[in-house]
């Protein structure tokens, strides 16, 4: 899968590059989320809603629908909801 990697210790985790035209709104040139599993059949279905997620935010944005103030807001809102570990 594009997005996921495994570190050294066998733990998966989400990983995605932020398109230069976003970065403003990140602060950061790229979004890590540990899946906390090793096992790679879960952490393929983790990456997929992440993923999902990752790419809905992303369309948004593309879409110049709202404002800069609401893109921010959306932006804090899925990176606070993306921190939010997975049980």
């Amino acid at each position: 899968m594009k997005h996921l990697a495994k570190n050294p210790s066998g733990f998966y985790s989400f990983r995605i590059r932020i398109p230069n035209a976003y970065r403003d709104y990140f602060n950061q040139t790229e979004i890590v989320k540990a899946l906390r599993t090793k096992s790679y059949n879960e952490a393929r279905k983790l990456c997929k809603l992440v993923t999902a997620d990752t790419m809905k935010l992303l369309q948004t944005l593309k879409l110049g629908v709202f404002d800069e103030a609401q893109e921010k807001l959306l932006v804090n809102q899925y990176l606070s909801n993306i921190m939010t570990p997975i049980s």
